[in-house]
């Protein structure tokens, strides 16, 4: 007999019903029947019979009902309290990002972090740059990504690594067979770009003022994955991150490095400075590595 045979048992009494019961759990009536026949050979007993108000319990059987209220009650008293002694005794570490362009930098943190601290539990936030500045400040981050330069006295900064910016377009486009491209390209051009909130973006505006470009119209985006779907759409063409090592793809796009952009976008893993827990030190230096 297990805790599962006598769920199944309970749902029985509670419908009157092998096939109401069956369709309730999810299982067929042949799954429901044999569980029961096994739940009756190993009591010995049987537990159930049919009258005029459907499938009922026997004697015996409304004995089993009775005391395994209780008991699935208590058992599941027990696991819901384990599990919540498990959850509050987890390390809760907090990740931010500044997920701006088309970069997955933290899907390549989040799984293979827990794995090293699988005691842990590990938040991520996404935010502007200086709202992420302001929470790590505010001790609500352990460790932000973010973009350079991080001149805070209070915070400590460890550089990662570089991406360049590109223009992304949709493969009909006349600029999608070229193999770069100049700023003075998106002259007259509809740009959707990232929210102001990212330095990526006011590094793209001071570029955009510097070669004078005059867009036909700029609409300004909270989230990178609306930028794609807009452009894979023919809605204008977007000044984006990419990375030497991207694997991504995103079919009917292409990516076009701009020539004459003079700027890197430099990402850094930021905290705030020490003292800090064996977990905070361990996320630290998993982001740098």
């Amino acid at each position: 007999m297990n805790i599962e045979q006598l769920r199944y048992f309970r749902e029985i009494c509670g419908y009157r019903s092998i096939t109401k019961a069956a369709g309730a759990l999810y299982l067929s009536p042949q799954a429901l029947s044999k569980s029961v026949r096994a739940l009756e050979t190993d009591l010995g007993v049987r537990l159930l019979e049919r009258s005029n108000r459907g499938i009922v319990p026997t004697p015996a059987g409304e004995i089993l009902a009775e005391r395994s209220r209780t008991l699935l009650a208590d058992y599941d008293d027990m696991v819901r309290e384990t599990r919540e002694h498990a959850q509050a005794s987890r390390k809760v570490l907090s990740l931010g990002v500044v997920s701006c362009g088309l970069m997955d930098f933290p899907i390549h943190v989040y799984e293979p972090f827990l794995r090293h601290c699988p005691e842990c539990r590990l938040i991520i936030r996404e935010a502007g740059d200086e709202e992420m500045e302001a929470a790590l400040l505010a001790g609500e981050l352990t460790v932000a990504l973010l973009g350079g330069p991080v001149s805070h006295p209070r915070l400590e900064a460890q550089y990662i690594t570089s991406f360049s910016y590109s223009l992304m377009v949709p493969e009909y486009s006349p600029l999608a067979g070229r193999t770069s491209v100049s700023m003075s390209d998106l002259q007259d051009c509809s740009l959707l770009l990232i929210s102001g909130r990212y330095r990526a973006r006011q590094a793209m505006d001071r570029e955009m003022q510097r070669h004078e470009i005059r867009p036909s119209s700029v609409i300004n985006l909270q989230q990178r994955d609306m930028i794609y779907q807009m452009c894979l759409q023919g809605a204008g063409v977007s000044i984006i991150l990419t990375h030497e090592k991207n694997d991504q793809t995103f079919p009917g796009v292409r990516f076009i490095p701009i020539r004459d952009f003079s700027q890197t976008w430099d990402l850094y893993a930021v905290r705030k400075k020490g003292p800090h827990r064996e977990e905070e030190n361990a996320l630290y230096e998993f982001v740098c590595s």
